[in-house]
């Protein structure tokens, strides 16, 4: 009797066990067909689509995958080879012919530049590079003011009388000569700033000194500059650019009457 009990038992326990495994397997195929119902409507509906970056309106996007083997310019300097960035927008591409470099960063008046101020100043550009040769441009920084171009210049260092010379002529450490400063762009490329104008025409007492000997008979500017550097370059009192500039003006112009008179008997 009692071991029929212990089955009857055994045998409820079972069958509740059982049940139990019934209703959790129904539930988790419940939450397995909702899942798949989400994911199926997730497929169904529209990709969000990421608008691409604005660009500045001020730089117009460039044809992508276009390519420029080099740029170069009329006196062979070249850049390494580039790609341009990719935008979907077409636009013409540039032609793969020499172009000239203009100035790396050139202050304007104006927040924008027109298509025919930009053609302006490459054309200008241009012919200062025919004119002076891009590495000498290149060592300047530049102003674009009342439609042209302007280089910004400070007096170079100088240790030696004769060096203010070469600076006028010839430039010194890449620059452009101060002669071809003043011949090109008069006095602007000074500014008006207060330093420039007293540096220059402290230096032009040198340099008409030389033009002024140059003209004598049988003189030349060589001969000029010798006599300086013998005179004057080893003078234990007037060896230095900035004192012998003082003294020949000194006394409304004594000083430079004193060095004519002594390139009389010279050589």
């Amino acid at each position: 009797m009692s071991s029929r009990l212990a089955q009857e038992e055994a045998n409820r326990k079972n069958a509740e066990q059982l049940a139990l495994l019934h209703k959790q397997v129904s539930r988790l195929e419940m939450a397995s067909e909702s899942g798949r119902s989400g994911r199926r409507r997730r497929r169904g509906a529209p990709a969000a689509v990421v608008p691409p970056v604005a660009l500045s309106p001020a730089v117009p996007p460039l044809e992508s995958t276009t390519a420029v083997s080099s740029i170069s310019v009329s006196t062979g300097l070249q850049t390494g080879p580039f790609s341009l960035p990719m935008h979907p927008t077409a636009h013409p591409a540039i032609p793969a012919t020499s172009v000239i470099i203009p100035p790396p960063s050139v202050a304007t008046g104006t927040a924008t530049a027109t298509t025919a101020d930009l053609d302006a100043r490459q054309q200008q550009w241009t012919s200062l590079v025919d004119q002076f040769g891009v590495e000498r441009l290149l060592k300047h920084g530049w102003e674009w003011v009342s439609g042209n171009y302007l280089p910004l210049y400070t007096f170079q260092p100088v240790t030696r009388i004769t060096e203010v010379w070469d600076e006028y002529v010839a430039g010194l450490n890449g620059f452009l000569a101060v002669r071809d400063l003043d011949e090109h762009w008069q006095a602007r490329w000074r500014r008006n700033i207060s330093t420039l104008r007293t540096e220059n025409c402290r230096r032009k007492k040198i340099t008409a000194l030389v033009e002024t000997l140059a003209r004598k008979p049988n003189w030349s500017v060589n001969l000029a500059l010798r006599f300086l550097r013998e005179k004057y370059e080893t003078h234990p009192d007037l060896k230095k650019p900035r004192t012998f500039c003082e003294y020949l003006q000194k006394g409304g112009g004594t000083g430079t009457k004193d060095v004519l008179a002594a390139a009389a008997n010279y050589p």
